[in-house]
């Protein structure tokens, strides 16, 4: 009897190998949609999604970047008229699994703005329920197929966290779907996206240059789904609109390191205070000056880098701070608007 017993259980524990079913899913068969990028083509209304797989499989029917199978990643692409469609077409033209249960991040270009891609994109994607919502927005000018240009493990780096990791990166302030989800439909408000570039000359091997990833701005999508893009190189005093805990900033001749920082709005009956407290430790000070005369000319130099900013998003029609949601624009006009900022400086 005992015999009998060891005997049936050997045979259930492989009784899945003896029928034709099998419950689990061949790895071997599965992609995973790491990054995706999205254009738009104004001209012809066609749509055109990239998508950044970590895998060597083979897409029937899809269009490769790459036939070495030693390369880290491929680049399908697809193009539609129509987003739902252009979106849902991967998985009719290849009989491998896809999964989007690993997207880290989705990059839109410069030419995906205005109403329809951009509500398009919300509308699709919000009641997509094989995406997780917490994948990280970019824009960018720089030609998608650049971005996803990694070739091999030699080139990873900061390169590819900012593809799929880009929660390490701490000196830009990130946003999700669901923080573009919260906001896209609320009236007077300006959204800013980090924005990301191609580079070259970050990787060389032998004579051949390779291209690199870098986060170097911001894009403000406005009420109105068209997008404007500044440059920290360019405009200095973005930089008080990244992340500001764990910085270190030049600031004329002193350098400070940021240990933290927040600001803001106070809505005075006169005017609009953008406050701003910040906790820094002073690194360099050339000269040797008293520390409470650096904070002075530092807390200055601050406010009036700010207000440039201010000034400058202005000109272009772009309310930086969210003034105009976060007040009536109407009482907004007749008031004047201040930078306050209060500097605990070691």
């Amino acid at each position: 009897m005992k015999k009998f017993i060891i005997t049936l259980i050997i045979i259930v524990s492989f009784f899945p190998f003896f029928t034709k079913k099998n419950d689990y899913q061949d790895i071997s068969k599965v992609v995973y949609i790491s990054s995706i990028g999205l254009d738009y083509d104004e001209k012809t209304k066609e749509y055109t999604i990239y998508y950044y797989i970590l895998n060597n499989f083979n897409l029937t029917g899809a269009q490769l970047s790459s036939s070495n199978i030693d390369d880290l990643s491929y680049m399908v692409k697809i193009s539609d008229t129509n987003f739902a469609r252009a979106f849902s077409s991967i998985r009719k033209k290849t009989n491998i699994g896809i999964h989007y249960t690993h997207l880290k991040t989705v990059i839109l270009s410069n030419h995906f703005v205005g109403q329809i891609p951009i509500l398009d994109f919300y509308n699709y994607i919000r009641d997509l329920n094989q995406i997780y919502l917490n994948f990280y927005l970019f824009t960018t000018d720089s030609k998608i197929e650049d971005l996803y240009n990694i070739q091999n493990f030699s080139d990873v780096s900061a390169y590819h966290t900012i593809l799929i990791n880009p929660s390490l990166i701490k000196t830009y302030k990130l946003v999700t779907f669901i923080d573009f989800a919260k906001e896209i439909l609320k009236p007077n408000y300006t959204f800013l996206i980090p924005h990301v570039s191609s580079v070259p000359d970050t990787f060389s091997k032998q004579d051949k240059e390779y291209l690199s990833l870098e986060m170097d701005g911001y894009s403000i999508l406005q009420n109105d789904y068209s997008i404007k893009t500044y440059i920290t190189k360019e405009y200095q005093s973005l930089r008080w609109l990244i992340n500001l805990p764990d910085q270190h900033f030049q600031i004329d001749k002193y350098e400070i390191y940021l240990k933290d920082g927040k600001y803001k709005i106070k809505n005075k009956k006169d005017k609009i205070i953008i406050y701003y407290k910040l906790s820094a430790v002073l690194n360099l000070n050339p000269e040797d000056e008293k520390l409470v005369d650096v904070k002075e000319k530092l807390e200055k130099k601050i406010a009036d880098d700010i207000m440039k900013l201010i000034s400058l998003t202005k000109e272009d029609n772009i309310d930086i701070f969210n003034l105009n949601y976060l007040i009536s624009p109407d009482s907004l006009s007749d008031k004047k608007i201040e930078v306050e900022i209060n500097l605990n400086l070691n």
